[in-house]
């Protein structure tokens, strides 16, 4: 839920306070709430556990506002394609090791182990946060001197936004709600209409987990092919329409099951 709005504000205190500070408070947000996600697994507390995901939503989408505005720091024209697709492709293969590890941890070891070691890996991506702010800082441009900006002045702003980012908003925000929904849903529909209900349903959840996985294994093996290709050769429209006819094209295969 808070994914839906506080990156606007993330967006908005980046502009205010600066990229490095940001990302070191969006960290410490991530990491917070994972921690309290923990603590509430332990306690057997649901709420406490749906407090830590709002705490680790704070920080998670922001999170990757200020570190895209500081790799477009970094890279510039022919190479910003390529480096974005190395950042998704990443994040797409924690996905997968997400979706393959983490139940496992859970059935061999209980349900608070995989939260534990999601709460080390939080830490893991902080020190490497720290570790980028200061490679930042000293052998990266001087970050220019964060903007006085209020409110008023952020709506005025918007207002001025070309046409053209408008409809590419529109593009994003048609395709994140068919892939998460279908994400948020996919699990259930192939444990329950497509695999078999004899076998139990740990086994089911298991295999749908690797299922699933799959979208995100493309994901990580093309991504930085295809930036190379658009830095390259160019023809960004003509790519996102053919996108966007493939994303018809899988969800048209998928109806027809």
């Amino acid at each position: 839920m808070p994914n839906m709005v506080l990156p606007l504000l993330g967006g908005f205190f980046t502009d205010k306070f600066g990229d490095r500070i940001m990302t070191v408070i969006f960290t410490l947000f991530v990491v917070l709430g994972q921690a309290v996600v923990c603590f509430g697994t332990q306690i057997e507390s649901f709420e406490t556990m749906i407090l830590g995901r709002f705490i680790f939503g704070i920080g998670g989408e922001s999170l990757n506002i200020t570190l895209s505005t500081i790799s477009i720091r970094w890279f510039e024209g022919d190479e910003l394609s390529l480096s974005q697709s190395i950042f998704l492709s990443a994040a797409r293969g924690c996905s997968i090791f997400n979706a393959f590890i983490t139940p496992q941890l859970s059935m061999q070891y209980g349900l608070f182990s995989a939260q534990f070691f999601g709460l080390i890996l939080c830490v893991v991506s902080m020190c490497f946060s720290f570790l980028l702010i200061y490679l930042d800082q000293k052998f990266g441009e001087r970050e220019e001197q964060a903007e006085t900006i209020s409110v008023a002045k952020m709506v005025q702003n918007t207002r001025q936004l070309s046409r053209l980012f408008w409809v590419l908003t529109a593009i994003t925000l048609c395709l994140y709600i068919c892939v998460v929904t279908l994400n948020t849903f996919l699990s259930g529909i192939i444990v329950h209409d497509w695999l078999p209900a004899s076998n139990s349903l740990e086994h089911n959840q298991e295999i749908a987990a690797k299922l699933m996985s799959i979208l995100f294994i493309m994901s990580t093996l093309f991504l930085p092919i295809i930036g190379f290709m658009v830095d390259k050769v160019g023809y960004r429209i003509l790519l996102l329409q053919l996108s966007t006819v493939l994303m018809v094209a899988a969800f048209l295969l998928m109806l027809s099951k």
